[in-house]
């Protein structure tokens, strides 16, 4: 869990130096990171079918960054094979 966090802590450090992200995909990071972060302090109350609905969030926003911003894709697909691996 330790893990995920440090790869979201460096996630935001990139954005934050990132150039040309359009507002909408800072936001949709944003809500990604906010639900996660929802989750990782009540994982009571998670259920399968969120934790596969944020890794698959994860998977596509990583996907609109591929082309124009590499290095946030790469640390986007980390957080989402994180998630799947610790069930989140």
């Amino acid at each position: 869990m330790d893990d995920l966090k440090a790869t979201l802590r460096e996630l935001h450090r990139q954005l934050e130096s990132a150039q040309g992200v359009d507002d909408e995909s800072r936001s949709l990071l944003r809500a990604l990171d906010d639900d996660i972060h929802a989750l990782l302090v009540d994982e009571t109350e998670e259920t399968p079918s969120e934790a596969e609905f944020l890794t698959e969030r994860a998977q596509e926003v990583a996907a609109r960054f591929a082309s124009n911003h590499p290095q946030l894709e790469k640390l986007l697909r980390e957080v989402a094979d994180k998630l799947a691996s610790i069930g989140i």
